[in-house]
């Protein structure tokens, strides 16, 4: 998977549990602490802040996620 359909994919997926979830994207943008513009962005997959996308996750519940893919594999922490 290339970068920009890894972008699209994790776009829709935001979205998806956003609905799923029964939430306007007016109160998570607001919930999340960006504007509505940044979340609209990261729905329909455009690059925004990492800044904003964690405070995305984090009202949607996937922070934790998101940290446990950001560790350095041990086989690559050594090298450090």
């Amino acid at each position: 998977m290339d970068i920009r359909s890894a972008i699209t994919n994790v776009g829709a997926k935001g979205r998806q549990l956003r609905i799923d979830l029964g939430l306007k994207q007016e109160d998570l943008a607001q919930n999340a602490g960006v504007s509505l513009s940044t979340l609209k962005a990261f729905e329909s997959g455009k690059s925004i802040s990492v800044a904003n996308l964690v405070k995305i996750l984090a009202q949607l519940d996937c922070l934790d996620a998101f940290e446990q893919i950001c560790l350095i594999p041990s086989r690559l922490a050594a090298s450090w």
